[in-house]
């Protein structure tokens, strides 16, 4: 009778421990709901943003208490959006009829018009940043129009882009970069992700096009344009104002006319002058400044202004000052055979020479002369090919010369030629000049494509032929390109000098052997990789070429010669087929 009372005991406590029962809980809630006598609106704001799962999960909770007194349920979403995402988690033929059994009225919001929403960007921007001139501004106003009208379709548009600046600007502002290029780009990412991917990898191959590191074939542009048009719907550049817009803001593009076309040229070649601009105002189509806009950082070629202000107080300050800041940009290897150097250089044909003084301009032609040859040697490269720094630095010279009064002119080129340590990179000069002007060889070029006037190769000769007469044999085969200062010698008027000279250091087998080496020509094929050869053409002139090659294949047995020998008969062999 004990354990039965106990149990039963239990049991009634159980009963009445028991949660409510649903139905139970929501009438009482209803109960409430009216002795308050207020209404409530319960906001469920993105419902479309919610996965499909979640999407049926609120919509059948609202649908189990939307019955409530006083109690109003608003839903925000975009309808085709949630319809489409009904039907995916259902199964259900229509969305929108499944949508319907539960919205008991739908108020569709206006759209905002194109003009409020980029007054209200442009008002918003107007309180973030500013522009440095009216041609920065004016650019600016065509941005917000013509690519605002396109991207800022939504309140939310207009809010995501505003962040971005936010976030962008104030480090693109100590960078002085342009406003108009980065409020362009912005609107392009926020809108059109796979246009702003195509749009920073055309300026890095752009960049690189400009500093002679790459090129790009017609197939290659033909695949780029036709990724273009893949990111953008049809029609999208149809608009020709559009067009030019578009086109004017990045490097290389131009507009396309023809009717077959795809509306644009890429990668057409940029002037200097435009090059130089768009560098100075650190452009988005700048070489030097492109990728601040992607990664607020300057791409790892890009020259700082720490380089540029150094560089310039040390042409300032003096010619071996200015030489060793230039060896010193030519230790910061880029890519390639490229260095800081010759980006420096690059940068000063480009139209930086026009703001240099002319005693900088003195001192760095003088600075030439004296370290083209040491720059050689720290990190050589190829002086039969294009765009080297010693080609970069001769193209230089008329610009730098024409800063200068004639007095200063002819004392600039007397230093160069008379003093300047850099011999071979002189006699580069000196030939090309040589041949320009038609003393030597049936090309004589038009003179605006001479580095000097003709009174001043006529000191050049004669202060290099002087230099050549003084040097010995191991003063020749010292410098970079010997061969070349022989056919200078001989080309500009002595014909016999370097010939004496040859003559004189080969008459015994170990001095033959020794001129030989220095005179031989490196070459490069598919199969057998770098080489050395002795060319006929490069010896006949100093040398009896058949004695010498006779007497080369004689020491092949020599004790001490005869492995050198060896090496040097095959280049002569060699030097015959290729």
């Amino acid at each position: 009778m004990v354990r039965k009372g106990a149990r039963a005991a239990g049991d009634a406590a159980n009963i009445k421990s028991a949660p409510p029962q649903l139905s139970e809980l929501k009438d009482k809630l209803v109960r409430s709901l009216r002795d308050l006598g207020h209404r409530f609106v319960i906001t469920i704001d993105d419902v479309d943003r919610l996965e499909p799962g979640e999407v049926i999960e609120i919509l059948r909770l609202v649908r189990s208490v939307v019955d409530l007194p006083d109690v109003v349920y608003l839903l925000c979403y975009d309808s085709d959006i949630l319809a489409h995402s009904i039907k995916k988690a259902t199964g259900v033929k229509s969305g929108q009829s499944y949508l319907e059994k539960i919205v008991q009225l739908t108020v569709m919001v206006p759209r905002p018009e194109p003009l409020q929403l980029r007054q209200w960007f442009s008002d918003e921007l107007h309180l973030i940043a500013s522009t440095k001139d009216d041609d920065e501004l004016s650019r600016l106003k065509l941005v917000i129009d013509y690519e605002g009208g396109r991207q800022l379709r939504t309140p939310r548009s207009v809010v995501r882009a505003l962040d971005a600046v936010r976030f962008f600007w104030p480090p693109l502002r100590e960078a002085e970069a342009d406003l108009a290029d980065l409020i362009w780009l912005q609107l392009i990412k926020d809108g059109n992700p796979a246009l702003y991917r195509w749009i920073e990898e055309y300026c890095a191959t752009a960049a690189a096009v400009s500093l002679g590191i790459a090129r790009v074939e017609e197939a290659e542009k033909t695949q780029t344009l036709a990724a273009l048009l893949t990111t953008v719907a049809g029609g999208h550049f149809d608009d020709l104002t559009y067009r030019y817009n578009f086109a004017e803001q990045l490097p290389g593009v131009q507009v396309d006319h023809s009717k077959d076309g795809s509306g644009f040229s890429i990668f057409e070649r940029v002037s200097d002058r435009d090059r130089a601009e768009a560098i100075r105002k650190r452009r988005l189509a700048s070489p030097d400044h492109y990728r601040l806009y992607f990664a607020l950082a300057g791409p790892s070629h890009a020259l700082t202004q720490d380089d540029f202000t150094s560089m310039w107080a040390a042409a300032e300050a003096g010619a071996s000052q200015a030489g060793a800041a230039l060896l010193r940009l030519h230790d910061e290897h880029l890519a390639g055979s490229l260095t800081k150097a010759d980006l420096l250089l690059e940068r000063i044909e480009s139209g930086a020479y026009e703001v240099l003084a002319p005693g900088q301009c003195e001192n760095l032609l003088v600075a030439f002369s004296q370290m083209m040859d040491e720059a050689y040697r720290r990190h050589p490269f190829d002086l039969f090919w294009v765009s080297s720094l010693w080609d970069r630095a001769r193209r230089l010279i008329p610009l730098l010369l024409s800063r200068l009064e004639p007095p200063r002119r002819a004392a600039v080129v007397t230093a160069m030629f008379g003093e300047g340590a850099a011999i071979a990179w002189l006699t580069s000069l000196f030939r090309h000049e040589t041949f320009a002007h038609g003393r030597f060889g049936e090309r004589r070029r038009p003179e605006d494509e001479w580095l000097f006037r003709n009174a001043e190769l006529d000191q050049i000769t004669e202060l290099m032929l002087g230099r050549y007469q003084t040097m010995s044999a191991s003063d020749v085969f010292g410098c970079p390109n010997p061969i070349s200062l022989l056919f200078a010698w001989q080309q500009g008027g002595d014909e016999q000098g370097p010939r004496r000279l040859i003559e004189a250091n080969i008459v015994s087998d170990e001095g033959l052997v020794e001129t030989l080496e220095h005179l031989n020509s490196t070459i490069e094929s598919s199969d057998r990789g770098k080489f050395n050869i002795l060319k006929r053409d490069n010896l006949a002139p100093f040398m009896d070429y058949e004695s010498v090659a006779q007497r080369i294949h004689a020491l092949k047995k020599h004790t001490k010669l005869g492995a050198r020998a060896t090496r040097l008969a095959v280049a002569f062999d060699d030097g015959t087929e290729y």
